[in-house]
């Protein structure tokens, strides 16, 4: 709990998009989005310091990437601290409260909501931050499978 202080006293003014937010909520947290893609339903912004990708699914964030932007504004080239990950995963809470995966190695941490409505990786190799519904997930995946059902059609 202390080092949950720490972390808010240390990073009060990260930017947090949260999962469950509307693309209204989150323009008014972050402002003008720097890139919209319609197709994809993302909505990219940038505020203190990270690159925030948005992705919505009935009209609601339910997947976010956070990337720790460079001087020039690259993201993706340094590492987000634990303290900022912790940050991010106490934004992203809702209702339930965070449990960090068990693994042999610490390459790409993830957690896993309580209640199991939400989850969270750290990918080390693209340094991005993820944070995504199990809904949405399950979302995803019966899209892909449709595909490539689709795909192998008349064979």
């Amino acid at each position: 709990m202390k080092s949950l202080l720490y972390v808010l006293i240390l990073f009060p003014s990260i930017a947090s998009a949260r999962i469950g937010e509307t693309p209204e909520e989150c323009s008014k947290r972050y402002g003008d989005p720097v890139k919209i893609d319609k197709a994809e339903q993302t909505i990219v912004y940038k505020k203190a310091g990270l690159g925030i990708m948005v992705w919505f699914w009935e009209g609601h964030a339910h997947q976010i990437f956070y990337m720790k932007l460079t001087d020039e504004g690259v993201m993706g080239r340094e590492e987000l601290s634990n303290a900022e990950r912790e940050k991010l995963l106490e934004s992203n809470k809702g209702d339930s409260e965070w449990k960090k995966g068990e693994q042999l190695f610490e390459v790409n941490p993830f957690w896993k909501s309580k209640d199991g409505k939400r989850h969270a990786r750290y990918d080390s190799f693209q340094k991005a931050f993820v944070i995504l519904t199990e809904a949405f997930a399950l979302h995803q995946k019966a899209q892909k499978d449709a595909a490539d059902k689709a795909n192998l059609e008349g064979l």
